[in-house]
């Protein structure tokens, strides 16, 4: 549903005159491959001598059409704005890996030497991606700061892999522990997934089924520090047992395949072993580190259960160990530090429970310690669901960055300030799409000025 509604607003755009302006009919593209790996490079005709090297994202499910290798394809009228302002594009469409791997960062540097080869030497380059593509700009951008100018992530696993799969890794066991001790569903070594998301859909369903279910449900959700929230054109739910109803949502649809499907069984497969372990965690302080343990504590009251109980049981049961090997290989390749070696500016959801904002307040701590501060921004939006940016919002973070790279200073960069650019807009620009209500809207820009709290399981740790 969601790619008919872009196809429909291309056409709507386009009638309009708004899809295909004269500099983007005027471009030159350039269509090739590195090695196998397909890629794009567009250049309009009045070049301003910045490319933008553009990271997709990651989908779990074997079969789903490849990502495009070029620019967001969110937002039919970006592309055009962009080309309308000089501003050249570049992207591979690199393979389908739960991390950042090696081969992803060669290829994306290898796109821009074949930029370089066949149209001229960048003035400045910006990275820039979502979700896992945030992932790689900010690989990119710490490990090569002599080819990228800027950096600009959004809505990305910004503390690095392996934190963000031992959060998964954590509410799948208390998931386990608590409400499936008795059912053959697997949290790792996986070697059906489409077996075991099967076993485990109608058990992530069946948690609805009593207030007891429900509490334990948001417990285990709180390890991972996700966010009881899902529609994109709907406020955050004041009510606790909704508020357990977008738990499931998100987990049923979203993180799932990361805890029993496609996405795990790639993840150990890749790395040849299981890279999460719970071994030494103590769920009690677990809970106490947890943006979401209020939440818990009321549902655990409102079914009559005994939450030192349960927390107690966690702490017992069998823990896992990871495979050394895979922990390491993880690490190297797709370990982030927080040197924030070139300017940074970040761009996240505060709802978003696929790649939590916590790690987000880790990220802009860690460089506070490498005394890169200076470097990072960071920008958010109030709004539910992964990388659910407008192309307003998304323009307005890309005027920061380079403002901050033509000035060497930072401009305002508070919600007020970026709103203010944003909507500036027109509607085109500030279209919403709601993956849970299958609707749109035209929204206003949702920056908001906020501090996460901290990871509750950072590695290293």
């Amino acid at each position: 549903m969601r790619r008919l509604f872009l196809l429909f607003a291309t056409l709507l755009l386009a009638v309009a005159g708004l899809a295909g302006p004269a500099s983007a009919a005027s471009s030159r593209r350039i269509e090739g491959t590195i090695g196998t790996t397909p890629f794009v490079i567009e250049v309009p005709s009045r070049w301003n001598g910045t490319v933008l090297l553009w990271s997709h994202g990651y989908f779990a499910t074997p079969g789903a059409p490849k990502p495009a290798p070029e620019v967001d394809s969110d937002h039919p009228a970006l592309r055009a704005w962009l080309l309308d302002r000089g501003y050249a594009m570049a992207g591979t469409q690199f393979a389908m890996t739960p991390y950042t791997s090696s081969t992803i960062v060669r290829e994306q540097l290898a796109v821009l030497d074949r930029f370089t080869a066949e149209v001229a030497r960048p003035r400045r380059v910006i990275a820039w991606g979502k979700s896992l593509g945030g992932q790689v700009t900010t690989v990119l951008a710490e490990r090569h700061p002599s080819r990228i100018s800027g950096a600009l992530p959004m809505c990305a696993p910004i503390a690095g892999s392996v934190s963000h799969h031992n959060g998964l890794f954590d509410v799948a066991f208390a998931l386990k522990t608590l409400l499936w001790a008795e059912h053959p569903v697997k949290i790792t070594g996986i070697t059906d997934p489409v077996a075991n998301q099967d076993l485990a859909n109608p058990l992530i369903r069946a948690a609805l089924n009593s207030p007891a279910s429900q509490a334990r449900l948001a417990l285990a959700a709180s390890f991972g520090d996700i966010p009881a929230w899902v529609d994109s054109l709907a406020p955050r739910p004041t009510d606790d047992a909704e508020s357990a109803t977008h738990l499931y949502l998100l987990m049923r649809y979203q993180i799932g395949s990361s805890m029993f499907g496609h996405g795990r069984a790639h993840l150990e497969r890749e790395l040849g072993g299981n890279p999460s372990w719970n071994t030494g965690v103590d769920y009690r302080a677990q809970l106490a580190k947890s943006s979401q343990r209020a939440l818990v504590e009321r549902l655990y009251a409102a079914a009559g259960l005994d939450l030192a109980t349960d927390l107690a049981t966690l702490n017992a049961a069998p823990k896992i160990a990871a495979d050394p090997r895979a922990v390491a290989k993880l690490t190297a390749e797709s370990a982030t530090s927080g040197l924030v070696s070139v300017p940074t500016l970040t761009l996240h959801s505060t709802g978003d429970g696929t790649d939590v904002v916590e790690a987000q307040r880790w990220y802009a701590d860690n460089a506070a310690q490498f005394g890169r501060s200076a470097n990072l921004r960071q920008a958010y939006v109030e709004r539910a669901n992964h990388c659910f940016f407008t192309a307003a919002e998304e323009i307005a973070a890309l005027l920061a960055l380079e403002h901050r790279l033509d000035t060497g200073a930072w401009a305002d960069t508070t919600a007020a300030a970026l709103t203010t650019t944003a909507n500036n807009y027109g509607d085109e620009y500030r279209t919403m799409w709601s993956y849970y209500a299958d609707g749109t809207a035209t929204v206003p820009a949702a920056f908001v000025d906020v501090r996460p709290a901290k990871l509750p399981r950072p590695f290293p740790w």
